[in-house]
């Protein structure tokens, strides 16, 4: 075993590294009475490819089915009897499982996270269950017009590969998987070095790290590497139409941004906050407030580990699909001429820290932070550097990477609603 630590003004924050490759990340609140816990694995959409798109969700709902010596129930009600919260997630860079509980508990969520992580028998008659529950999900998100184009843009940036491929995957593959391909890629992608466990709380860290030693470590298999993830990430910028009889068309489009990793992320962030993070913004204001052609209107960014996009989403009627767009158009053409001002660019960075500070009040928030930063970043999360970062972010900056994205740059755009004869991207160049 090794230890790495970081201390800041909130938290010690300190790495082991098992013999297997396991890691662990403590964060040590002395000031709560609540410990979250959380298993982080490398695996998502974002990883997998066209023979086992969707696996990776699929897995995530299969270890809450059942171990060797637990049923489905069991699992769920040894916890919810002492308060204990557990859930799980999947996105296209990584999958966790969660708990948040007083700290008391922390052995009992151990206990029962390293159950499902090792001891899942992957029945085959509670897939079928599952498969069930996940084709309704993925039909869900196709009824749902927000979901579905938020869905398709990144696809149409992407293609059918990498992070443009759905999380949920597609129903012609569910229906396809037997329990030997959940066995067989839960195998292959579950293992100590693609794996950190991340706590949170107030707790003993000599205590932390026996506890996982004995539920995590002492199970690991020895000797495994992680894998190596190919760049799978080059945009193809299409355009992706689905024609339904709704009066609202819903309309994604996605640029060029930043990879996790991009010192300019925190720049770009605040430009896409300045833009149509908030009600403030200037889209909000100028689509929807101004011009009343948009109820719902917003920029966000999505980073990945080679590349990263910059998306813009307004739903608009059907009928003013043409005004709306040039009035984005003309919001983008004014932060390429002129960037945001001084004011703007102030008040962007004091929401940062203000989001930054509350984040740091939950023992789940830290827990987050900290597992998805060693796991995706290889980094230790401190708030302290997150702080700085943030301050040392300049209306420079913000101006050049929000310029970069929009100048001379393609774009994919994802349009749910009736038939159009409007070409996004055409409107986007006048």
């Amino acid at each position: 075993m090794t230890y790495e630590g970081e201390e800041n003004n909130q938290n010690m924050s300190k790495q082991y590294i098992f013999p297997s490759g396991l890691r662990l990340v403590v964060n040590k609140i002395d000031t709560s009475k609540s410990v979250a816990v959380g298993v982080f694995v490398g695996v998502g959409a974002g990883f997998e490819n066209e023979f086992n798109n969707g696996l990776s969700h699929f897995v995530e709902h299969m270890l809450f089915k059942g171990t060797t010596s637990r049923s489905a129930f069991q699992i769920v009600d040894e916890v919810e009897k002492v308060g204990v919260k557990i859930n799980a997630f999947t996105s296209k860079v990584l999958t966790a499982y969660y708990t948040s509980s007083l700290d008391t508990h922390l052995e009992k969520c151990l206990e029962i996270l390293s159950d499902i992580y090792y001891n899942s028998t992957f029945n085959a008659d509670e897939m079928n269950k599952e498969r069930t529950v996940i084709l309704e999900e993925i039909q869900m998100g196709e009824e749902d017009p927000y979901e579905l184009c938020l869905d398709n843009i990144s696809t149409a940036f992407y293609g059918y590969k990498g992070p443009g491929q759905n999380i949920l995957g597609t129903k012609k593959k569910i229906k396809k998987y037997t329990p030997v391909d959940i066995k067989e890629y839960f195998r292959e992608e579950y293992i100590p070095s693609q794996t950190v466990i991340s706590i949170a709380g107030n707790v003993g860290e000599t205590l932390v790290y026996d506890l996982v030693n004995n539920y995590f470590e002492k199970f690991a298999s020895q000797g495994t590497t992680a894998k190596q993830r190919e760049n799978n990430e080059s945009p193809v910028y299409e355009e992706l139409i689905v024609n339904k009889s709704y009066e609202q068309s819903h309309i994604a489009i996605a640029f060029p941004g930043l990879n996790i990793l991009d010192d300019n992320s925190n720049a770009l962030k605040m430009g896409s906050n300045l833009l149509g993070g908030g009600m403030s913004s200037r889209l909000f204001q100028r689509v929807r407030e101004e011009l009343g052609l948009a109820y719902n209107i917003f920029s966000s960014t999505s980073a990945y580990l080679y590349s990263g996009v910059f998306i813009i989403y307004l739903a608009t009627n059907f009928n003013t699909v043409t005004q709306a767009i040039e009035a984005v158009r003309e919001e983008i053409d004014k932060v390429i001429a002129s960037g945001f001002n001084e004011e703007e660019f102030l008040k962007a960075k004091e929401q940062f820290k203000t989001s930054l500070a509350l984040r740091m009040e939950s023992t789940y928030s830290i827990m987050l932070s900290a597992g998805t930063n060693l796991l995706i970043k290889n980094s230790l999360f401190s708030f302290e550097d997150e702080l700085r970062k943030i301050d040392d972010v300049t209306l420079e900056d913000v101006n050049k990477v929000i310029r970069d994205v929009f100048e001379g740059q393609d774009c994919a755009v994802s349009y749910v609603g009736k038939r159009t004869t409007n070409n996004v991207k055409m409107l986007l160049r006048k």
